[in-house]
């Protein structure tokens, strides 16, 4: 059990520093096309920014006022790129680090790692609440009882949230629970959690390319005069 937690304790802070090194290095080149567009709005607002007294001689809201004035267009989509684009890199680079830690522990250990937390919660169920898994109007009901009984178990957090994870993407009415091939609910529905992990939970850093590539765009844009 403690070479278990030791696992999870130790490729959560592997993935967790790829994605604060993803996360910074975004937010460093987000700012930084930021500030060139807006210092090439500047250099090329030239009669406009001096009739208007420059935005270099304003602080604060004004300077803003009259880079709107010079550029609205520019201006409106550099603004938008420098608040939004942060959040969107935070939050995918939350999401890939969630697919990164699912699909390296299916590499690593998926048959072995997650099949006692749903041997445990079916066991349970099947004591307290029999009938859920013959009625198959009661599917719904049986996923929430599994649910919550893994929420409430006392299982590393990062494997119960794959867990949940895992039987929200199943569908439990293609589950054969009463099967003739001696295979336990358990082992089938831990084959079929991880099948469905593998299927949805492949990391990919093309966000962060794609996200790095549209400020490179309006940098350009910019440059270019095109907004």
């Amino acid at each position: 059990m403690d070479n278990k937690y030791a696992y999870i304790a130790k490729l959560v802070a592997k993935t967790g520093f790829s994605f604060l090194k993803i996360n910074i290095l975004g937010q460093l080149a987000i700012n930084f096309f930021a500030i060139l567009s807006v210092l090439f709005i500047v250099i090329q607002s030239g009669d406009e920014s001096a009739y208007l007294g420059g935005p270099i001689h304003y602080g604060g809201k004004m300077a803003f006022i009259v880079l709107f004035a010079i550029r609205p267009i520019g201006t409106s989509i550099v603004m938008l790129s420098l608040f939004i684009c942060p959040y969107l890199l935070s939050t995918l680079g939350s999401k890939y680090l969630i697919s990164k830690t699912i699909h390296q522990i299916l590499n690593d250990k998926g048959d072995k790692i997650f099949y006692p937390l749903i041997e445990k919660i079916i066991d349970k169920i099947k004591m307290q609440n029999p009938d859920l898994f013959t009625s198959g109007e009661d599917f719904v009901k049986l996923k929430l009882k599994m649910l919550l009984e893994v929420e409430q178990s006392d299982e590393n957090k990062w494997i119960k949230k794959i867990v949940k994870y895992g039987l929200k993407k199943i569908d439990l009415s293609e589950v054969d629970f009463n099967n003739t091939d001696n295979k336990s609910t358990a082992s089938i529905l831990n084959d079929k959690i991880i099948t469905k992990l593998k299927a949805i939970s492949k990391p990919s850093r093309s966000f962060f390319w794609i996200i790095l590539s549209v400020n490179f765009l309006i940098f350009i844009l910019i440059v270019t005069k095109a907004i």
